[in-house]
C-alpha cells in the first residue's frame, strides 16, 4: 500500500513549534499504564507528554473514522502468512 492510499500519517508536534493553547492537566493512572507510557517514550526517544498527545491524536482519528462507518485494519506487508485483521474497538 502506497502512502497516498488512504493512509493518514501521524506526526508528533515539533519541539520548536509554537504551542497553541497549552493546558496543564493531572491524571490518575494505574501502574501498568504508567509503565507503558514510559516504555513508549523511551523507545521513541520522546517525552511521556508527547506519547499522550500522540495517543489522543490517534484515538481521535480512529473514533472519527468508526463513527463515520469506517473500519480499521492491521496489515502485515511482506508476510503472506499473516492475514489482514480488522481492529474492533468497543465504545
Amino acid at each position: 500500500m502506497k502512502k497516498s492510499d488512504a493512509v493518514e500519517e501521524i506526526e508528533s508536534p515539533k519541539a520548536d513549534a509554537p504551542a497553541a493553547s497549552t493546558l496543564k492537566r493531572s491524571f490518575n493512572l494505574p501502574q501498568d499504564s504508567v509503565d507503558a507510557l514510559t516504555t513508549l517514550a523511551n523507545e521513541r526517544c520522546s517525552s511521556v507528554t508527547d506519547v499522550v498527545r500522540r495517543a489522543i491524536s490517534i484515538n481521535k482519528i480512529l473514533h472519527d473514522e468508526l463513527k463515520n462507518g469506517g473500519k480499521i485494519f492491521v496489515e502485515f506487508p511482506g508476510d503472506p502468512t499473516k492475514p489482514k485483521k480488522e481492529l474492533i474497538i468497543v465504545a
